[in-house]
């Protein structure tokens, strides 16, 4: 017997591909990967079946194919993304989930008319409401003043458009340092260049908008005509009033005014005369107004508001000038 293998079944050995293990064992015998019975059957046959050309051949298709596999990964993971991208921009234009506003601040209307008073005060009342009447001392830099307009503020604006009570706020600086006078001062004066119309809604963009007490340059003069504009003061005239601050000299003796008839914490609030203890809860103020409203139903309005001023004992500024005509 002799072990020489037929040439025709040695021309079929040399043509057929060894397996991928055994192929690894034939390029490359000491590399990792490459398994025991691989290498134990070059061991057993002797030299690598494929030649120095073959093996050239083979790991230059080798390394092709791994190229081609990592191109296809690379594709299908760029399709993957696009494709969770398209899904994000159809759900967010179909009811998908969104970012949440943020929540308005206060009352947002429909509000009650309002006059602005030859004192500087501004009354906000149905027509024929004369009583009771709510007065409300507040400065637009009091931290204490926005969070009771975001929320008393909203009642005391239903409230009134609702015919149920007669609010006059009476605005002013308290502070005497700075930043705290400048910033007040600037918003007031622009206050006082809004119309009538527009006056309380502009009035509450002023608390949403509240600087912070040691930011120096708070409401500055563009933030101001940019407020009145989200309040819905278009016309040009605001905006020059505002940028000339025409009204700032008026701030001062109107200030000392309310502070010499006594007003010396912020928010303060009377009604029919009567100051109201701090921190009522929006329900319990709307119950104490509601209340006093029910009670001065039927009456004249004209002498229960005498009344009541005369009764309440301190006198408030611009209580002669707080019934003019139109409010």
């Amino acid at each position: 017997m002799t072990d020489e293998v037929p040439s025709s079944q040695a021309e079929v050995s040399r043509e057929r591909q060894p397996p991928e293990a055994d192929l690894d064992a034939a390029l490359w015998p000491g590399s990792p990967g490459v398994t025991d019975r691989a290498a134990r059957t070059l061991k057993t046959n002797g030299a690598p079946r494929i030649s120095p050309r073959d093996r050239i051949r083979i790991e230059r298709e080798r390394l092709a194919r791994r190229r081609r596999v990592r191109a296809l990964a690379a594709g299908a993971g760029a399709l993957v993304l696009a494709a969770a991208a398209a899904v994000g921009i159809i759900a967010s234009r179909h009811g998908g989930p969104a970012p949440i506003p943020p929540a308005p601040f206060g009352y947002q209307g429909p509000y009650a008319p309002v006059t602005l008073n030859a004192d500087n005060s501004v009354t906000m009342a149905r027509p024929g409401v004369g009583a009771p009447v709510l007065d409300v001392y507040e400065d637009f830099q009091c931290p204490a003043c926005r969070t009771f307009e975001g929320s008393d503020g909203a009642v005391i604006q239903q409230l009134a458009e609702q015919g149920k009570v007669k609010v006059v706020y009476y605005v002013f600086t308290l502070y005497p340092g700075q930043p705290h006078l400048a910033n007040s001062v600037r918003a007031w004066a622009a206050a006082r260049c809004a119309p009538p119309s527009r006056w309380v809604k502009y009035h509450n963009e002023l608390y949403a908008n509240q600087p912070a007490q040691t930011a120096s340059g708070g409401f500055p003069v563009s933030q101001l005509i940019r407020l009145g504009k989200d309040a819905g003061i278009t016309n040009r005239a605001f905006a020059q009033c505002v940028q000339s601050q025409q009204y700032a000299v008026q701030d001062a003796p109107f200030s000392d005014q309310i502070i010499n008839a006594g007003i010396g914490t912020m928010p303060a609030l009377t009604l029919d005369g009567k100051a109201l203890g701090g921190g009522l809860s929006p329900s319990a103020l709307r119950k104490l107004v509601l209340a006093k409203s029910e009670k001065l139903k039927g009456t004249s309005s004209g002498s229960n508001h005498g009344k009541a001023h005369s009764a309440g004992g301190a006198t408030k500024p611009g209580n002669e000038t707080r019934n003019p005509k139109g409010a």
